[in-house]
């Protein structure tokens, strides 16, 4: 009896361990990776950054910045299944203008422009650039858009910066 009392508490205790061996990050990699199509040895290397940086927020304390990262990196990421390309950027805009420096009175009196659409604007040649960057661009989706995590990515970074007393070591992910 108490024979069959250790080997059921041994089974729950391994059960529960292999439960807990799929961490957060080790969740998001793989849903990276499913998305990437990443051989063995870039999951490998891919889950490892996680899992490293996922030790580093431990060891600093900053564990609830990290999971918000993660959840962020969950919620707000895309796959592009055509390109097998995982990313929390969002539409970019290409919505800017940049000054060319000539004066113009319709758009065909502006010589090209260096990549974007070049229009007449105000009696001045205008180049089209993506809204944030003063990228070229001729349409949206020639702007790649702002990481819609970045905040969340500043805030783990800033909180073991601020953790370690070294400044600097957050970086890597």
């Amino acid at each position: 009896m108490h024979q069959q009392f250790l080997a059921k508490a041994a089974l729950l205790v391994a059960l529960a361990s292999s439960a807990l061996a799929c961490s957060h990050a080790q969740a998001v990699c793989e849903k990276i990776c499913e998305c990437e199509h990443c051989n063995d040895q870039e999951e490998t290397v891919t889950c490892d950054q996680y899992e490293t940086s996922q030790d580093v927020a431990d060891a600093y304390s900053c564990s609830d910045k990290f999971d918000a990262y993660l959840t962020c990196i969950e919620d707000k990421g895309t796959c592009d299944e055509t390109l097998a390309d995982y990313s929390t950027r969002g539409g970019g805009s290409c919505s800017g203008t940049q000054p060319l420096g000539m004066s113009c009175m319709t758009a065909n009196d502006c010589n090209g422009g260096g990549g974007g659409d070049v229009v007449c604007n105000g009696g001045m040649c205008m180049l089209t650039v993506c809204a944030g960057s003063g990228q070229p661009c001729q349409n949206n989706g020639d702007c790649n858009g702002q990481d819609l995590c970045d905040s969340e990515q500043n805030d783990y970074f800033t909180c073991v910066d601020n953790a370690s007393g070294h400044g600097g070591v957050a970086g890597g992910l």
